[in-house]
């Protein structure tokens, strides 16, 4: 009876881990119909005057923490966002971050 239990734990523990893998993999695809741009493009917008704005949605405490900002993006949380900031943004091209 002590061998059937271990033997079931034994299966259901890599099991488990590879189910949280692909869980936690899945969070971070990127979704197919939002646009990304490098870098190099952001810059190249921002030199260029665009309508843009950029928000920075990371958490409270990894902003506080962070020393790297860019320069002009405002800290807007997904709340905020979706709730009052729709017509600061009106007319703009938004540019999101998070990392």
């Amino acid at each position: 009876m002590l061998t059937i239990r271990w033997s079931w734990r034994i299966f259901l523990l890599p099991m488990l881990f590879l189910f949280l893998a692909q869980t936690n993999a899945a969070a971070f695809r990127p979704a197919p119909d939002v646009p990304r741009i490098s870098i190099e493009q952001l810059k190249a917008k921002m030199d260029a005057g665009e309508n843009i704005v950029i928000i920075d949605m990371r958490s409270d405490r990894d902003y506080q923490e962070s020393n790297e900002k860019i320069k002009g993006a405002v800290r807007i949380s997904v709340v905020e966002l979706e709730d009052s900031s729709r017509a600061l943004l009106k007319g703009k091209e938004i540019i999101t971050y998070c990392s």
